[in-house]
């Protein structure tokens, strides 16, 4: 099934507030500063696109792609999120976490598995209690990122950034960095190559 084309098009809140998308492609579109309350968003491709000062309530994207869009400084707490592809997207200074019920600083685990952020520039963007077991990271930015209590095996690093990474209380195991990574990660640690 295929789904409606938008190009160009500038969304308001009202125009995404309690709407089903599906397979729907949204081309150089801009949603800034929109209200996304009760969307749902499946299969859908987001090509260019602008969410800069969006806010996010009650919103899933399942099997979404995000290619060269910007998502910079979106909190992602009450944002369900499902085997998405955000490759190629600029999302600095991002929040993955997600809440307890009834609570504002009691985090569960959010599960982030099955997605991509492949040669994404996610600088100082924060992934808190996040699973992200098998999540590929490949040739992305994440200077000044940090990964708080998060599960990282099998999680794939190499070619990304990682000056001043942060792995605080984080699950490391069978994680993949190359030569160049782990040296960064290193210097940026306060680590010195003695020879």
């Amino acid at each position: 099934m295929e789904g409606m084309i938008y190009r160009k098009k500038i969304f308001t809140s009202l125009d995404v507030k309690g709407k089903d998308f599906e397979e729907d492609t949204f081309i150089n579109c801009k949603f800034t500063s929109v209200l996304f309350h009760f969307v749902n968003f499946t299969g859908c491709k987001f090509n260019m696109c602008d969410f800069t000062r969006s806010t996010f309530e009650l919103t899933s994207f399942s099997n979404c792609l995000f290619p060269e869009s910007k998502l910079s400084g979106i909190d992602f707490s009450d944002v369900k999120i499902e085997k998405c592809n955000f490759s190629k997207s600029i999302m600095e200074e991002c929040w993955f976490q997600e809440l307890q019920a009834g609570t504002k600083t009691e985090r569960k685990t959010k599960n982030l598995k099955g997605c991509f952020f492949e040669s994404a520039n996610l600088k100082r963007t924060m992934f808190e209690k996040c699973d992200l077991k098998s999540v590929s990271f490949y040739g992305s930015d994440l200077e000044e990122a940090n990964f708080d209590k998060c599960n990282l095996e099998n999680t794939d690093f190499t070619g990304a950034t990682m000056l001043k990474v942060g792995f605080p209380e984080s699950y490391i195991k069978d994680t993949y960095l190359d030569g160049q990574g782990f040296l960064s990660f290193g210097y940026s640690q306060g680590f010195s190559l003695k020879s």
